[in-house]
């Protein structure tokens, strides 16, 4: 899940010392450090606390998040959740916004801001504005008081330090800074760091906070979505593409922003061709649909750079499955750069190419979307009627799929008991599956609903499709997952 904003292409970072926390020891010059924030564990909390699904995936549920229930769920009903209740309603507060947020905060203390309001910061979340901002902190500084947080931050310092340790050793397992500054040709100082959010999930987000001096804070948030026996987060070799991909974000979204005259043509065409795809990731407009274009492809030319050509193939099928299927050809073009570095020594040299690049890849959109799967036939039919309470899936598409791939999901009485689990068959062009439904049901199914899923084995994924049907009889008995 995941959208980031940062900003600036060469920049100083400014390290955030006024936060409780984040004393620790100087870094080596060499690796990207991590910590636990206070602002981002806090925001996380309260949005968590109103049940938003980003901050309340299955993905998050630990100890921790345990801990965090058994302390603060008797201030669900405290007016700084509802209050993010009604921002996230009014003004659609969610996702990257509560990170930005949490990044231009001072303290949680005082809960200031760490940045001038006036003018409004260029690298805080648009959602917000002044006036519900200052509301918002001065409704968390009660919350702070009222909650105990500090009390709660006290008791998980264990934890919190067993947690930044996991992933300093898998951050320096390989030198991702080097690999980074080689790539764009300009430099993250060693102040640099990751934040764990330790309740996001499989949601990463990339903030950072411009201050008015010129220093640059760049705040990347990496979610925890996979714990061990003993409830500690797990990090595993993948998390080196996500951080890769949210520092990427410093030296790319401002490349985009200087050149947008040249660029946006080509993101407005991908935000109309694939909006609901891109829209259900969070990624809600041509500019942010050209960052992350970008930055997946300098993901994939990284990898291709410094773990070789078959890391790069598996990062790169993984970003057209989720629906951005024009970064193989951003892909190609940095690879272009990447061999002639005398002519161009940064990726800001190379900006007026690479927007030709893409501009060349939305002309040549038909023949792209070839490479996109389509369904044949779908059992049940759309809008069946009085189905048996077990139903049986079978969806054909027009080319083989990936057989480890999987993509469907269900709304309104969508609560299921697997029979059969899903599979394809030798072919790999036919999928099939049984579950069994509530009687009485109506029920709304989705193949690939969020964009991603089902897909070819070339990683091109199914353009979401739902269809209804309904099972017969009247409600009895409700199964379960």
């Amino acid at each position: 899940m995941v959208r980031s904003i940062a900003l600036l292409v060469t920049f100083v970072l400014a390290v955030l010392t006024c936060a409780p926390g984040l004393a620790q020891q100087p870094p080596s010059p060499d690796t990207i450090p991590a910590v636990v924030d206070p602002r981002v564990e806090l925001l996380s909390i309260i949005f968590r606390l109103i049940e938003a699904g980003e901050y309340s995936q299955p993905s998050a549920n630990s100890p921790y998040s345990k801990a965090v229930a058994t302390h603060f769920a008797k201030f669900a009903k405290h007016e700084t959740p509802l209050l993010a209740a009604k921002l996230r309603e009014d003004r659609g507060i969610g996702f990257d916004a509560v990170s930005s947020f949490a990044a231009h905060l001072k303290d949680i203390d005082s809960c200031e801001f760490s940045v001038p309001l006036d003018p409004w910061p260029a690298t805080f979340d648009s959602r917000w504005n002044a006036e519900s901002a200052l509301q918002f902190a001065a409704s968390l500084k009660l919350f702070v008081r009222d909650s105990n947080f500090q009390t709660f931050w006290a008791e998980q310092k264990a934890f919190r330090e067993s947690s930044e340790a996991r992933m300093r050793e898998n951050l320096a397992r390989r030198p991702i800074k080097q690999w980074i500054e080689a790539f764009f040709g300009a430099s993250i100082p060693p102040d640099s760091r990751v934040r764990i959010g330790l309740l996001n999930g499989g949601a990463n987000y990339g903030s950072s906070v411009l201050h008015p001096d010129g220093h640059l804070v760049v705040f990347p948030t990496i979610g925890v979505w996979e714990w061990d026996k003993e409830g500690l987060p797990v990090f595993s070799d993948k998390i080196r593409a996500t951080v890769v991909h949210e520092f990427c974000h410093p030296f790319v979204n401002p490349l985009v922003d200087r050149h947008i005259d040249k660029l946006l043509p080509a993101g407005q065409w991908l935000h109309e061709h694939q909006k609901q795809v891109l829209a259900a990731q969070a990624y809600d407009s041509p500019t942010t649909i050209l960052y992350e274009s970008l930055v997946r492809a300098s993901v994939v030319q990284i990898l291709n750079l410094n773990e070789g050509p078959p890391a790069a193939a598996a990062e790169l099928k993984s970003e057209t499955s989720h629906g951005f299927w024009w970064t193989p050809a951003l892909a190609d073009s940095l690879a272009k750069f990447s061999k002639q570095r005398s002519a161009f020594p940064t990726l800001a040299s190379y900006m007026d190419t690479l927007a030709a690049d893409l501009a060349t890849a939305t002309r040549s959109a038909d023949a792209i979307l070839t490479n996109l799967p389509q369904i044949v036939s779908i059992i049940p039919a759309d809008k069946g009627e009085s189905l048996a309470p077990e139903v049986q899936f079978r969806i054909e598409f027009d080319r083989p799929m990936d057989p480890t791939s999987r993509g469907l999901s269900f709304e309104k009485d969508g609560t299921f008991e697997s029979v059969t689990p899903g599979k394809f068959d030798q072919t790999g062009r036919i999928y099939t599956l049984t579950l069994r439904f509530k009687p009485g049901a109506s029920v709304r199914a989705w193949i690939n609903r969020f964009g991603t899923g089902l897909s070819s084995e070339s990683g091109y994924a199914v353009q979401p499709r739902s269809f209804e049907f309904s099972i017969k009889g009247s409600p009895e008995t409700t199964p379960t997952r």
